[in-house]
């Protein structure tokens, strides 16, 4: 990086440095992708559509992304940022009244992360369900971090069969089940609050392993 010049580097622009407008061109490129996910999923949006709808050429498009999936993977990674106030969260006893409160806070913000990029995440997990490395590979680094905080939390074996390392697992399945399957249970008449409040109970029960 030379002076103030900020460097952001793709994986198909050969590590070359990208100016404002390419900046732009490639954040627009995104924002339509992530919108057209949401239509129609992975397989209904199209190179072509997601240039129409940016107001540029599929050639462009390939400036940035091989293809796609490439640029679904991009946003897959973006949501990351959000898992920091969530490992904040996971952090410190889930035992009493006050762990019961961070234990709400913590399903609670993990819902919300789902909320705010369902459409992504899912495809993610998907991709990642049906063999891919790339998106395997992203959720395995997204969830590392929540499962080392949450077996920091975790009291050692003791030698009933329990495995700590087991149960911070558990309790991760529980957050991105509540996050990407609230919606359908609620039509099934299970509210978003009481998913949150029983959740944030499963938590709490751990401290008495």
């Amino acid at each position: 990086m030379a002076g103030s010049r900020s460097r952001d580097r793709t994986p198909n622009d050969a590590g070359r440095a990208l100016g404002p407008r390419a900046r732009a061109t490639r954040e627009r490129l995104l924002a339509v992708t992530a919108a057209l996910l949401a239509e129609r999923g992975l397989r209904g949006a199209s190179v072509a559509e997601i240039a129409r709808r940016a107001g540029t050429s599929a050639a462009t498009f390939y400036q940035y992304f091989p293809g796609v999936d490439a640029a679904t993977l991009e946003l897959a990674r973006r949501t990351a940022a959000g898992m920091p106030a969530i490992l904040e969260a996971a952090r410190g006893s889930f035992a009493g009244a006050e762990g019961l409160a961070r234990a709400r806070d913590l399903v609670t913000r993990f819902v919300d992360l789902w909320d705010a990029h369902h459409p992504v995440l899912r495809i993610r997990n998907h991709a990642a369900e049906e063999g891919d490395r790339r998106f395997r590979r992203e959720r395995r680094e997204a969830f590392r971090p929540l499962l080392d905080t949450l077996l920091a939390q975790l009291p050692p074996p003791d030698g009933t069969g329990y495995h700590p390392a087991a149960a911070a697992a558990a309790l991760a399945i529980v957050l991105e089940v509540a996050g990407a399957y609230h919606r359908e249970l609620a039509t099934l008449g299970i509210p978003r609050d009481a998913l949150i409040e029983t959740c944030a109970r499963i938590f709490v029960e751990q401290g008495t392993f």
